[in-house]
């Protein structure tokens, strides 16, 4: 639910807490992911916009944040891009969509 509400503050749609459409998804994906030499992998303006989203939806500083769940954040990015990072877009089937609230 905080993946997909931070999803749905990045691309501007109201923040209700109701699934994404896949197009929606999609269009995080392509904004989400850099390609390099070890395949795709977060854009790190992608992980400082989630987390000056969290400082600001929860009220702690981002340092604060940093350094009590910091390590927890990159790991779930991290599982984001194993699960998501090499799935072309015309691949993406929200049945298959775990970390994100998904329509169908």
């Amino acid at each position: 639910l905080v993946l997909t509400l931070w999803a749905k503050h990045h691309l501007g749609l109201p923040l209700a807490p109701l699934a994404l459409t896949l197009d929606a998804f999609k269009r995080l994906s392509k904004d989400l992911w850099s390609s390099g030499d070890s395949g795709p992998s977060a854009r790190v303006e992608m992980k400082a916009s989630f987390l000056q989203w969290l400082s600001k939806a929860t009220g702690r500083s981002q340092p604060e944040i940093a350094s009590t769940i910091g390590g927890v954040l990159e790991r779930l990015f991290e599982e984001l891009e194993d699960e998501y990072g090499k799935v072309s877009l015309d691949h993406l089937d929200p049945r298959y969509i775990r970390h994100f609230l998904l329509e169908g």
